[in-house]
């Protein structure tokens, strides 16, 4: 036989080989997983989640251009992604670049799970390149292909690193498009603009209806998974609104009984009214199918060759996916707009909606005398005080806030300290009115724990008030514009000049934050109270605490969502407002254990005052006691001597 032969039956035998296998069944006898809880650690074993298994088959369907996964946290999202990766670098080489939010994350991910990924499965650690250099957190040379993560805020590492294969990880989290640079979404796609075979995978929990993931989930065919019922066979996909618990399971203060409600929580069939437990669970999934749900006829633009995913959390088989753990989380959420969305995001791959898009408010009767007269007494389930503080050319603008047990919170006063904030004296105003000490009713006095200083404007003069007073936790900070789903405040800085401790503050979220609490419509948890019109909670207060709307443009051919102030309103009070929300949450004050402490120390005060005045009755006692046996001295008259 000639070698020309030999080569030939060895080049059939071997691409034969490869394409006898196929993805899934590869994967399950190759692919060791490394879980840090335990839960997943072994072989890939779709038999316990199959919803994984067609996603991964169309990642590897060299028909199917485009996969998006739409899906809740701990839905395997990111395991699939390395399944995936796996393959393609041991049975289908080509070069991947893997894109997540930050380059901090992209490292964090590589070493955390990547790389154990690869060390823990022998056809991949067989894989590596032998130099050690060739091996990094970021790059990686393996023998078949390469692999390169990218943070989307670095438009560098996106621009440099032709593609096969573009992951995008964490997708509505990336920065928006800025000037003429392209948004990271399309920097990174195109990557792979001069490969006929390339492949984009898109993978992230939804935030928002215009986030980036749910607009790519509408472009695609829309799948959902199809499980039988185990009574009438009927295909459902799990929704929350077919999630039931007793609703008897409550304890005698009226509150919801969560270990009842975890125990009682089932999903009801819509068709035949059975009541589905945890244990039908794994045999529906086994039973299950994906079904494309786009709506015809709607004008709705499609993506060729695109097929995209949507699972929520109701589908899993781990014990964070239970009915009856999704019911409290739910129960939990309650009113509070934050904790709503991420149920909403994390746990039913939904996009929240809740977002305040403007708001009219009543002046007169949101107001509420709860001081009563009592000036400087504070209402009692105030546990905390955090202050605003706006710096204009002419004045400060502040106010004190009180809050209570789910952030329920109390506007205490709202001042405005005329004068020029470049002399001291108006300084020296604000500094007394935050010092002063507020009666608690049960027993203690309480005055700012935390206050944010805006330093936006006239920044070295606001260093200069703050820096000798960061022991008593008054911080500057500085506003920036963010975007959907950023944190309300970021991890403290030094700034360039006077290094004191600085924090941004997200202004989308805080006006997110402030209207999302202004609509809560009864006292409780996030319910905002407002003080007397003499307190500073006057009719205009309420216009600038309102003056903006949330608005869509489009910029770059991306819809982007910006708070906006008409005309030449005024918004002093919404920043303030939001200055004093930064400050409750840098303070992370564990409410709960501070009404704890302050109901002991009221208890030990009342035990000490019993002890004080049993001693003082003791002693009057001991004192008349000593009083009766003082007789007076007989005399030595006629009448003594009777």
């Amino acid at each position: 036989m000639s070698p020309r032969r030999v080569l030939f039956d060895f080049a059939c035998g071997f691409l034969e080989a490869r394409a006898r296998a196929p993805i899934v069944e590869w994967a399950e006898r190759n692919l060791y997983l490394i879980d840090g809880n335990g839960v997943l650690t072994g072989y890939v074993d779709t038999e316990s989640y199959p919803y994984i298994r067609e996603p991964l088959e169309s990642m590897a369907d060299p028909a199917v251009k485009s996969v998006v996964l739409c899906w809740s946290a701990q839905s395997l999202k990111s395991t699939s992604l390395m399944i995936n990766a796996g393959y393609r670098l041991a049975m289908d080489p080509t070069p991947i670049l893997w894109v997540m939010d930050t380059r901090t994350s992209a490292v964090k991910f590589s070493i955390d799970r990547w790389q154990r990924f690869v060390e823990a499965s022998e056809c991949l650690r067989a894989l590596k390149p032998n130099d050690g250099d060739l091996f990094k957190n970021m790059e990686m040379y393996f023998q078949s292909a390469t692999l390169m993560f990218a943070g989307s805020n670095s438009a560098g590492s996106l621009a440099s690193f032709p593609a096969g294969l573009v992951i995008g990880d964490e997708e509505d989290k990336y920065p928006p498009a800025r000037g003429k640079e392209a948004a990271p979404v399309e920097n990174a796609v195109e990557r792979m603009a001069g490969n006929p075979y390339g492949k984009e995978i898109h993978a992230c929990t939804p935030t928002v209806e215009d986030g980036v993931i749910w607009r790519a989930f509408k472009m695609g065919d829309q799948r959902h998974f199809y499980v039988p019922c185990p009574s009438c066979t009927r295909f459902l996909k799990f929704e929350f609104a077919g999630l039931k618990w007793d609703p008897e399971a409550r304890n005698k203060d009226g509150l919801w009984d969560l270990p009842e409600v975890r125990r009682s929580a089932y999903y009801e069939c819509p068709a035949c009214m059975f009541s589905i437990g945890d244990s039908h669970k794994l045999r529906m999934l086994r039973a299950g199918e994906w079904r494309p749900d786009a709506p015809e006829g709607e004008g709705v633009p499609r993506q060729a060759g695109c097929r995209s995913y949507r699972i929520n959390r109701l589908y899993s088989t781990l014990p964070s996916g239970s009915f009856g753990e999704i019911a409290c989380r739910h129960i939990l959420a309650g009113k509070d707009p934050s904790k709503r969305q991420a149920f909403s995001n994390s746990v039913l791959a939904e996009p929240y909606g809740g977002d305040a898009e403007g708001i009219e408010i009543d002046a007169l009767a949101r107001c509420e005398n709860y001081m009563r007269g009592k000036a400087g007494v504070l209402p009692e389930p105030v546990l905390v005080l955090t202050a605003g503080v706006d710096v204009q050319k002419d004045r400060l603008e502040a106010e004190l806030v009180g809050w209570g047990i789910g952030e329920e919170s109390w506007g205490l006063g709202y001042r405005i300290f005329m004068g020029d904030p470049e002399r001291g004296e108006v300084w020296d105003g604000l500094d007394a009115w935050l010092l002063k000490e507020w009666a608690h009713p049960l027993g203690q006095r309480l005055k700012a724990a935390c206050v944010c200083v805006d330093s936006g404007f006239l920044t070295e003069r606001v260093y200069d008030f703050v820096q000798p007073r960061h022991w008593r936790r008054v911080y500057a900070v500085k506003g920036f514009e963010g975007q959907p789903g950023a944190p309300l405040v970021s991890r403290p800085g030094k700034s360039s000049v006077q290094r004191v401790t600085l924090f941004r503050v997200c202004r989308y979220t805080a006006n997110e934050y402030v209207y999302s609490r202004l609509r809560v419509d009864e006292p409780g948890p996030c319910f905002c109270h407002f003080a007397s019109v003499g307190e500073g909670y006057d009719e205009e207060f309420f216009k600038q605490l309102t003056a903006e709307k949330l608005e869509r443009r489009r910029v770059n051919g991306r819809v982007v969502r910006r708070w906006v102030k008409p005309g030449a309103a005024r918004n002093e009070a919404l920043d303030v407002r939001g200055y004093a929300a930064a400050a409750f949450t840098i303070l992370n004050a564990d409410l709960p254990v501070i009404a704890q402490q302050m109901e002991l120390k009221l208890e030990a005060d009342k035990d000490e005052r019993r002890s004080e005045l049993d001693a003082e009755l003791k002693e009057g006692f001991k004192e008349a006691a000593r009083a009766t046996r003082r007789r007076p001295q007989v005399g030595k008259g006629f009448v003594g001597r009777w």
